[in-house]
């Protein structure tokens, strides 16, 4: 049996080594490590952190007045761009390429280790979800924009899978990366030490950063937010690419719907947090209240995914997080994806009260 089990793992990793290949010339790979492809929202977050260094951009006192910018996210998240800022962008594209691949790896390395311990079987598994993971439209979709999703993703994976001690910087990052995970900083209501160090984690980060990025940055994107939140017909796309609560009631014509429904959602993840302890609910409120759910976050949801079956959820659970994922993950853009992160919400909501908490995302370690 041992014998045969050998051959099957060759033969395995044979298949699986020859499937990356694939997808490495499929996906032009070694084009985005050189940097010749162009990466539509990175080569905008250098080309701004170039001008907010030589102060070319924001002469105009209201700087989120500018298109270009509605949707970027706050002042902040030009931070991780601007030490890329000085090199060629083939260079900075290489950098950003090589990341993205690395987080993929990684985090697939440690969702492995929720299935299996030996590590021969492990690596197996790794290939097989990274292969996955590449396969799916939301994550080449964040890659090719070249947005910092997949990084975030191994950022989830880490703070929810491994529960670091330093809890508080992986928060602090996701924020500096996209706002609204400020939100996340929930975590810490119980501990007023940590939520101290998360919030003078940002406080340092941005007076740090004030010579480049202005103060009065910070309040424009505030009041752009505001306004967002608070519209009841979005200034923002509304088409399939985002799947925001806002976005989708203005999609199905429902638009006056849209507050009501925000604060039955969001009151509901927040309450769920506070009963269950569970981490999974602050992150659903840090993505779900944001008026911008870009197709391309999804992928940081996987650790989700990938948690609810190393549980053996029940079969109802197990139903509906099935229908999520071909609603989500689907390659083609149909029907309403917002149904399949709602259904998402349901089958870890369920699998959240049958068990209490998940075993292997213990908020008291965490914190």
């Amino acid at each position: 049996m041992n014998k045969w089990f050998r051959v099957f793992q060759i033969v395995s990793f044979c298949l699986l080594f020859s499937a990356h290949i694939f997808l490495f010339f499929r996906l032009h790979l070694g084009e985005y490590f050189a940097g010749r492809v162009p990466l539509q929202d990175f080569d905008i977050y250098i080309q701004t952190s170039r001008e907010l260094i030589h102060r070319e951009l924001f002469q105009n006192p209201h700087p989120y007045q500018n298109a270009m910018l509605h949707t970027a996210g706050a002042p902040l998240m030009f931070a991780p761009f601007l030490p890329l800022s000085p090199f060629s962008i083939e260079a900075a594209r290489s950098i950003f390429a090589i990341l993205s691949v690395l987080s993929v790896g990684a985090s697939t390395w440690i969702w492995s280790g929720l299935f299996v311990k030996n590590r021969r079987s492990r690596v197996l598994l790794a290939l097989t979800l990274n292969a996955i993971v590449w396969l799916t439209f939301p994550a080449r979709f964040a890659f090719q924009m070249g947005q910092p999703t997949l990084i975030m993703m191994f950022l989830i994976t880490v703070l929810l899978m491994r529960r670091p001690r330093y809890a508080f910087l992986y928060v602090a990052l996701l924020t500096i990366l996209k706002s609204h995970f400020l939100l996340m900083g929930i975590l810490f209501l119980h501990s007023w030490k940590k939520m101290v160090l998360f919030v003078t984690a940002l406080l340092l980060t941005v007076a740090v950063l004030s010579p480049v990025i202005k103060l009065q940055y910070y309040v424009d994107y505030v009041r752009f937010e505001f306004a967002q939140h608070f519209a009841v017909r979005p200034s923002i796309p509304t088409d399939m690419y985002n799947q925001s609560l806002k976005a989708t009631t203005e999609r199905l014509h429902l638009p006056m719907l849209y507050p009501y429904l925000q604060v039955i959602l969001s009151g509901f993840l927040l309450i769920s947090f506070l009963r269950t302890r569970d981490p999974i609910f602050a992150l659903f409120l840090a993505l779900f209240s944001a008026p911008i759910l870009w197709q391309h976050y999804i992928p940081m949801l996987y650790p989700v995914y990938i948690a609810q079956f190393s549980e053996k959820p029940t079969r109802k659970v197990l139903v509906l997080l099935i229908l999520s994922i071909i609603f989500v993950i689907n390659n083609t853009i149909v029907i309403v994806p917002f149904v399949g992160l709602f259904l998402m919400i349901c089958s870890v909501s369920l699998r959240t009260y049958f068990s209490g908490r998940y075993p292997d995302f213990n908020i008291n370690e965490l914190t």
